[in-house]
Formats: C-alpha cells, structure tokens, sequence
C-alpha cells in the first residue's frame, strides 16, 4: 500500500524515473507527483527508497510465517 504524503513532494519526479510499472505520473499544474495507476503498484520501495522528501512510504501486508515443525517421525 502506498502512503503519499503529497504537501511534502518537492516535485522532483525521481518516483516516475524509478517505478517498473508507472505507477506515478506528474501534474503539471501542481508541480508535484501523483498516483496514477494504483493497482499495478507490486511495493517494491524503489520509489520510496528514491525519494528526497520522504513523501512516499510503502506499507507491505504483514504475512505470518507459517511454524516448522522439527523431529516428525517418518
């Protein structure tokens, strides 16, 4: 999930150059980022990690691991 935090975007478009799957796009009125295409968004963090402002966080669904079960006879 992508928390944009969009009065900290400083308008550099380092998120559009980085995202595999175009998830940003820019507003040219604003001058600042926008999310465009939301669903095709896989949370790989490039553009959180890419960005200056720290405007973009990516939250990733907390999945428990499944337990290992040891010393099972055969």
């Amino acid at each position: 999930m992508i928390i944009y935090d969009y009065g900290a975007c400083s308008g550099c478009q380092d998120c559009l150059n980085v995202c595999p799957r175009g998830v940003w796009g820019f507003n040219e009125s604003t001058r600042k980022a926008e999310i465009i295409k939301p669903k095709k968004c896989i949370d790989c963090t490039s553009c959180e990690f890419q960005c200056p402002a720290r405007a973009i966080r990516i939250e990733r669904p907390i999945i428990p691991k499944s337990p290992q079960i040891i010393g099972l006879p055969d």
